[in-house]
């Protein structure tokens, strides 16, 4: 009852913070489609202004520094966005300079207009912005009417989505699409197993003591590849359970994120399995430990999925395909981590004193420093 109600107590902490509604990693342009014009703004993080193109933005008047720099910022926007009708590059005009949210962590928001003329069926977009510096940044055009077939869309119904390997799309104007299909949700799910270094570490963590048993207080090999993936099936099955609730409930808004905590608390889970691995604290409840853990964990996989826009009629899916993603690459991962520690644990002084050992060291370092580096 002591973990139950120190799990309930952090979790009521979360309840009471804000989720993000943008990503660090993103930029977006709004857009209105109207019978002869394009109206619409960009807002691109000050972060990224900052680090990116090396502005300096004052915190203090923010707004004032924006608008001294708009030439600069703009100059980037024409060369990396552009807008195409029947194949012909449409001519940007910018209007005015704004602010959202505050001075450190805000967005600069910049107005356009583009006359089109006759309004076509299709418009082409390209994207390139910020992708030099950072391959995982992504941008974002989100639609918020269409007069091609008078539709106002709400906030979250972004229609594209532009990466380093898609940085040129084309937008149907007589059938705005949702922003990822079922399939691409389940490859969201796939790839932040796959870059989500934090949650790869916790697994490993955990899967070097698949191969392994406790007796009289030592670490022993297991004899059979069997009862290694039974216990393997053990350990993901406690992990999947564990973050498919918070996903769930993240997702349906019963819990709201603070990612700066959760994301502490992710760090903090790797160092203390890291811990566990070198001196047994939990041996029988180790299970216990995946499933507090694990819950922390789908707060992560949510705050993820949490900015992917997407129209809440289709969140159930959302969480479904995103969910199913994440399994498969745990799977992926597993598929080729086992059958590798099982081969290595078969020399057992070696495995106990390098591999579990060295590697629980280690994999407890990394952590460590990402917990300082997040918690401050």
């Amino acid at each position: 009852m002591k973990y139950i109600r120190i799990l309930i107590i952090l979790l009521g902490f979360l309840g009471g913070q804000l989720a993000l509604a943008h990503s660090n990693g993103e930029n977006y342009s709004f857009i209105k489609i109207q019978e002869k014009t394009i109206e619409g703004h960009f807002e691109l993080n000050l972060i990224n202004l900052r680090d990116d193109l090396g502005l300096s933005i004052d915190v203090d008047n923010t707004l004032d520094s924006l608008k001294q720099t708009a030439t600069s910022v703009q100059k980037h926007l024409l060369d990396n966005y552009a807008i195409y009708a029947n194949g012909e590059k449409l001519d940007i005009q910018f209007t005015t300079v704004d602010l959202f949210g505050d001075g450190k962590k805000g967005f600069a928001k910049y107005l356009f207009v583009v006359d089109v003329g006759l309004m076509p069926n299709e418009l082409v977009f390209k994207n390139t912005m910020f992708f030099d510096n950072n391959p995982r940044h992504r941008g974002l055009l989100l639609v918020d009417y269409n007069h091609k077939t008078n539709e106002t869309f709400k906030a979250e119904s972004a229609a594209l989505i532009f990466s380093p390997d898609n940085y040129r799309q084309t937008l149907d104007l007589n059938d705005i699409p949702r922003l990822l299909k079922r399939k691409e949700f389940v490859w969201q799910g796939i790839l932040h197993i796959l870059v989500g270094y934090d949650h790869i570490l916790f697994l490993v963590a955990l899967l070097l003591t698949a191969v392994l048993r406790r007796e009289a207080g030592q670490w022993q090999t297991v004899g059979n590849f069997r009862s290694v993936v039974f216990n393997f099936i053990t350990i993901v099955t406690l992990f999947t359970v564990a973050h498919s609730i918070t996903l769930t409930l993240a997702a349906l808004e019963f819990i709201k994120i603070y990612p700066p905590l959760v994301e502490s608390m992710i760090a903090l889970s790797i160092i203390l399995v890291a811990i566990n691995n070198l001196v047994p604290k939990f041996n029988h409840r180790t299970w216990l430990l995946i499933i507090i853990f694990g819950l922390f964990h789908g707060l992560g996989f949510a705050n993820v999925m949490g900015q992917l826009p997407f129209r809440m009629v289709d969140l159930v899916y959302v969480v479904l395909f995103f969910n199913i993603g994440v399994e498969l690459g745990q799977l992926a991962i597993v598929l080729i981590l086992l059958p590798l520690l099982f081969f290595l644990s078969r020399n057992k002084e070696m495995y106990l004193n390098f591999v579990l050992k060295g590697g629980s060291i280690v994999i407890g370092i990394i952590a460590t420093i990402w917990f300082v580096e997040r918690a401050l």
